[in-house]
């Protein structure tokens, strides 16, 4: 087994405008809407001194706009609640097998855990993003009774999105977001999980 310790050890900022067709204009910054499912129709938010990206109809919580970063197409916050952490990346799930991962925030040189999400802008709002599978195992039994987490990249490549619903402590619901492999709606922590895509429109 490989332990996956850091996919990128250089950070870059540098942004490029990412082309969609000749016809149309290029996209710096973009949202990202759910499409289908429950979520269907919220843009993805953050809310003051809460740095997960969701899904929710509070008002509380601002349209988050993304850009795609130069020569790896990670994508990342344009203004990020935590500047250590600008990428957005996926936690791996826990288990021995690959397991649907949520979003966290993450930094090229700290991707212990998951890995970031790379993305391409497609014509008509189309949105395709992957990440290298993969998952995590919590060791407390011999021989590895060390009380950590060891992480690792799997085969395969997680395409599908997914979502969780959640409620916040104004009793509004909101919605999780997920990435792993197809035919996972059903499963999940506490609610099952949802299919749902992505699509993106610019916020230039």
């Amino acid at each position: 087994m490989t332990l996956i310790t850091s996919l990128d050890t250089t950070e870059t900022t540098t942004v490029a405008p990412t082309a969609t067709t000749s016809e149309e204009p290029a996209v710096t910054t973009f949202n990202i809407i759910a499409e289908g499912g429950p979520a269907d129709g919220i843009v993805m938010g953050q809310r003051e001194n809460y740095f997960n990206l969701e899904f929710s109809s509070n008002p509380a919580w601002e349209p988050v706009a993304l850009i795609l970063e130069e020569g790896t197409g990670y994508l990342r916050r344009a203004d990020p609640y935590r500047p250590n952490f600008p990428l957005v990346c996926i936690r791996w799930g826990s288990g021995t097998v690959p397991n649907p991962g949520w979003f966290i925030d993450c930094s090229a040189s700290d991707t212990y855990y998951g890995a970031p999400v790379k993305c391409d802008l497609k014509a008509g709002g189309e949105l395709s993003c992957s990440i290298p599978a993969g998952h995590c195992r919590f060791y407390t039994i011999p021989p590895r009774d060390d009380d950590a987490w060891d992480c690792q990249a799997d085969d395969g490549v997680f395409r599908n999105f997914y979502t969780e619903k959640s409620t916040d402590e104004d009793d509004v619901t909101y919605y999780d977001l997920w990435m792993g492999f197809g035919g996972y709606e059903g499963q999940g922590f506490y609610n099952p999980l949802e299919p749902v895509t992505f699509r993106w429109r610019s916020a230039d």
